[in-house]
């Protein structure tokens, strides 16, 4: 990834109770080429995410279906 390019990283929080989606924009610092994460927000400035229940733990015998 080159200074000033743009790319967006998706990460699972895949956890017990419940899953969670979240957005994040990447872009790499025109100084130094340190990356910079941001949280991709909603029109009303609220993280974008997506949470799914049950999560993990309700399928401890059903993995396929998890």
């Amino acid at each position: 990834m080159e200074v000033g390019d743009d790319s967006y990283v998706v990460m699972i929080d895949a956890g017990s109770s419940g899953c969670k989606v979240f957005l994040y924009h990447l872009t790499r610092n025109t100084t130094n080429g340190h990356f910079v994460v941001r949280e991709v927000k909603d029109s009303n400035g609220k993280t974008l995410y997506h949470k799914v229940s049950p999560g993990l733990g309700a399928y401890p015998n059903k993995p396929k279906e998890a």
